[in-house]
């Protein structure tokens, strides 16, 4: 018996038809402008698929830099994992996305206010937001691209389930970008930032908290 193509064979297989199909239709569509040659057209069309192929390596990079991340931080990856399937991602969204508002409207007014200011702002702000975010996306994204692989999710790799969490999020706010949704590719870009700082911070606070339960539990032992 033949065996099946697997799931990512058939959508990598549909994504493909669908890019070259668009490719394929997109110099009769710029031809058809009168202020632009079929020379200048084709270049237009080549510069396209060049960005769009890029973003996808880009997004493909991602992914195997959080899978190397997580492999390299083990402890941070799996203190950040258990943070983040301990509930639901709601509270962490709410916290990480004032978290990183809050920080970056602080660094604005710092850069405004120029000299040293923007320096201090990104060393005390910048630097421990960004540790947050690199913590948290070695289990978001992971988590992520598990939940999108269905049943078969929990047994891939971490780098498959980087990957696809990777591109799931790259290409998210692409349709509320077209459709000029302006509030929802803001939820869209706040879930790929805020969701991670706040499992961060979780994993953090919960660290800390960590070494107070030894403590107690010595102290009530006779």
């Amino acid at each position: 018996m033949r065996p099946r193509p697997s799931r990512c064979v058939r959508v990598g297989t549909l994504a493909l038809a669908l890019v070259a199909a668009a490719v394929a239709t997109a110099p009769t569509a710029l031809a058809a402008e009168p202020s632009l040659s079929p020379v200048e057209s084709a270049t237009n069309v080549l510069v396209g698929a060049g960005a769009v192929l890029a973003g996808i390596l880009a997004l493909v990079g991602l992914g195997c830099f959080v899978a190397v991340l997580g492999a390299v931080a083990p402890r941070v990856a799996a203190a950040a994992e258990r943070e983040a399937r301990a509930g639901s991602p709601t509270g962490p969204l709410l916290v990480g996305s004032l978290v990183v508002l809050g920080a970056l409207a602080l660094v604005a007014a710092a850069a405004k206010a120029g000299g040293t200011a923007a320096a201090v702002a990104f060393v005390v702000l910048g630097l421990p937001v960004t540790a947050l975010l690199l913590a948290g996306v070695t289990a978001t994204i992971p988590l992520l691209g598990e939940r999108l692989l269905g049943a078969g999710g929990a047994a891939a790799s971490p780098l498959r389930r980087s990957i696809v969490g990777a591109l799931a999020l790259g290409f998210a706010p692409v349709p509320t970008v077209v459709l000029q949704l302006h509030p929802l590719t803001f939820v869209v870009l706040m879930a790929a930032l805020g969701w991670p700082v706040g499992v961060g911070l979780a994993t953090v606070l919960a660290r800390r908290r960590a070494p107070s339960a030894p403590d107690a539990t010595a102290s009530t032992s006779p």
